[in-house]
């Protein structure tokens, strides 16, 4: 990445440089490439892998509670491990003014210390000024991979009937 690459949101652009002031945990742990020898192909439709075999991002998710941020080229996604083979992924840009949420295992949920804001696991507001959800991802092991792709369309609306039901669904063990 470049020292000034921006991170888009909805509302408003962050330089990649604030971002890593502001939230140090997320500058020091990138989302790591898997380690030589062990390079599995990421699938094509995939927005982000996560190599569950080692690397920073392995540790953060090994217990269930566990979190770790995923950058991709239009989005920073936070990955959450919710049970053995449950996860969530949303996008982690808050979307009232593009602060970075963080996840309170003890409450279930997604809260930015910029302004409040309250986001439950299926990208909706409970709390705060953000008005729109965030945008939600699906989530699928295969192997040692975890496989973020697609969204599941407008921020924060899944399924036939337009509710924001959780897209991360429960990935198998391969």
């Amino acid at each position: 990445m470049m020292k000034n690459q921006t991170i888009s949101s909805t509302s408003s652009r962050i330089w990649r440089r604030e971002v890593m002031r502001r939230h140090p945990r997320i500058g020091v742990r990138p989302t790591p490439k898997p380690p030589p020898g062990r390079a599995q192909a990421c699938p094509e439709v995939a927005v982000a892998c996560i190599d569950l075999a080692g690397g920073r991002s392995a540790e953060d998710l090994a217990e269930v509670g566990g979190y770790t941020y995923a950058w991709t080229e239009d989005d920073v996604i936070i990955v959450v491990r919710l049970g053995d083979d449950d996860w969530a992924a949303l996008s982690a840009v808050c979307t009232h003014q593009g602060c970075f949420v963080g996840y309170r295992a003890k409450a279930g949920d997604l809260f930015c210390g910029c302004h409040a804001s309250v986001f439950e696991l299926d990208g909706r507001v409970t709390a705060g000024p953000a008005e729109a959800p965030l945008r939600v991802y699906t989530v699928a092991r295969e192997g040692d991979l975890l496989v973020v792709s697609g969204t599941s369309g407008d921020r924060g609306r899944g399924g036939a009937n337009g509710s924001a039901g959780r897209v991360a669904g429960a990935a198998r063990r391969g």
